[in-house]
């Protein structure tokens, strides 16, 4: 049985190589009965993880071959088949438990700590144990999986807990890990994450493309098609803001076609790929104000969210759609630009907006640096939104309109602020802008001026040229003096 499960793994590598995710799993599970292992459908209860660390270490080497073949196919269950990560994950952790520690517990542990962070929301609990296999490889002295661990905690866990911008240095290190120890497939996901989180964290627009050409050129030599697709979907928005396209809310121009390439991606099932498509499409539809068309593409997304379980673009979806569900409910089509929306369609926005703010709230708690401004903000909104329902009403409460005018006020103020301090350029001129919107709204034209400046000063420093532009043409009054 061991000998043939040494061909069958190279079967199953083989099919990753070539993004034939399902025929991988498949040929897994079926190694994985010869091995006498059913996969556990339950998590393991009450682990402490310094008895973690410290088990015996695993000799069986039916065990050892098990775990060797689920940490294989970790990857591709969670692009092609994430309804059956749990049970992967589940699986590893037990056998460590029944047989002790190898190199690949560190993986296990890992993944199980992703589990915990992102499925369970045990953010704590799931950082601890990411930052346990890390210790646990120090001392294993291997580099067989170094670069697929590193990238787990570099991509899907850090952000949860610390600034974002921590793994900057950290994922290109990562990928130069891999090209020195074979791992060209994780080498090339760190690589596109890098370009990505660059995006995310606000770096100026002309740096990120840079990153994204240089990294296009690895991923396409390393023969990693989806990486390499994926990567171009991050180019080309870079490019849409940077003003080098004509259709500037179409995903086509220099690195990416969307008509050509979306029935591709669709067809080959490269979820992840169509997941950071639909952000992409709702990013710029809500920056050049089509809010109809933005919820739209973030519904679409949201069929292809489990693809992306972790990573930051998952957050940055949360935001942008709860922005662009708000923007279409206030039906001021003078300020907005934009269609309105029924009252009824206003409570089911709002409730949309409430479950993401559950998220965010929950992520803001664990790393404030990185989601606490994104939450003020929606909330902003979300006050501003409430606050004009009630003038609509003519209410006879007024001390509630202006209660919510000044929680509106300061919401965006909070917001502008912690943008500001942790870096996240963009997310500061968006704040700038919706709060100009708002003061605009409540005839505060002074103060709008004021803010519109700094939202235009805001996209010219991250170089968002058709962003700039945009501004410009809506706002002659206050840009063009």
């Amino acid at each position: 049985v061991l000998d043939k499960v040494k061909v069958y793994e190279t079967q199953i590598q083989s099919y990753i190589a070539q993004n034939q995710m399902q025929p991988a799993i498949d040929k897994a599970l079926q190694v994985l009965h010869l091995l006498g292992v059913s996969l556990s459908e339950s998590p393991p209860q009450d682990l402490n993880i310094d008895a973690l660390g410290n088990l015996s270490e695993m000799t069986d080497l039916k065990q050892l071959a098990a775990l060797r073949i689920l940490s294989d196919i970790a990857t591709a269950v969670y692009m092609a088949r994430p309804d059956l990560l749990p049970s992967i994950i589940f699986t590893m952790v037990k056998l460590c438990l029944d047989g002790g520690n190898s190199v690949l517990s560190c993986y296990a542990y890992g993944a199980y700590g992703f589990f915990l962070c992102t499925v369970m929301e045990e953010i704590d609990l799931g950082y601890e144990l990411n930052k346990l296999a890390l210790r646990m490889l120090d001392r294993y002295k291997s580099r067989e999986i170094t670069c697929k661990l590193k990238h787990l905690f570099n991509c899907n866990i850090l952000h949860w807990k610390e600034p974002a911008r921590n793994a900057l240095s950290l994922m290109p290190e990562t990928t130069l890990l891999g090209l020195e120890t074979g791992d060209t497939q994780y080498a090339a996901y760190s690589a596109i994450e890098y370009c990505v989180t660059l995006f995310a964290v606000g770096e100026p627009l002309e740096f990120v493309y840079q990153e994204v050409e240089k990294y296009n050129n690895l991923v396409q030599k390393l023969k990693q098609e989806e990486q390499y697709h994926y990567n171009k979907i991050t180019g080309q928005l870079v490019l849409n803001l940077i003003g080098k396209v004509t259709e500037r809310s179409k995903l086509t121009g220099e690195l990416f076609d969307e008509v050509a390439m979306l029935p591709m991606l669709q067809e080959k099932k490269n979820t992840v790929s169509l997941f950071l498509f639909y952000l992409a499409k709702t990013i710029l539809n809500f920056l050049f104000k089509d809010y109809t068309q933005a919820v739209k593409n973030a519904i679409l997304a949201e069929e292809y969210e489990q693809s992306a379980l972790g990573l930051i673009i998952s957050a940055e979806h949360n935001f942008y759609y709860s922005l662009s569900l708000l923007a279409l409910c206030n039906s001021d089509l003078e300020v907005v630009g934009a269609n309105g929306c029924s009252s009824l369609q206003q409570s089911e926005y709002l409730e949309q907006v409430t479950t993401n703010q559950q998220k965010m709230k929950l992520w803001a708690d664990h790393a404030p640096m990185n989601f606490q401004h994104k939450y003020d903000l929606v909330e902003a909104e979300k006050a501003r939104i409430l606050g004009q329902r009630l003038l609509r009403r003519k209410t006879t409460e007024p001390a509630l309109t202006v209660g919510q005018y000044w929680q509106a006020s300061e919401l965006y103020e909070q917001a502008i602020i912690g943008a500001r301090d942790n870096q996240y350029l963009h997310e500061e001129a968006i704040a700038y802008e919706l709060a100009a919107e708002f003061y605009l709204a409540m005839g505060r034209e002074k103060i709008a001026e004021t803010y519109i400046r700094e939202a235009h000063y805001g996209y010219v420093r991250w170089q968002a040229q058709a962003k700039v532009a945009d501004l410009e043409q809506r706002y002659p009054q206050f840009l063009t003096k």
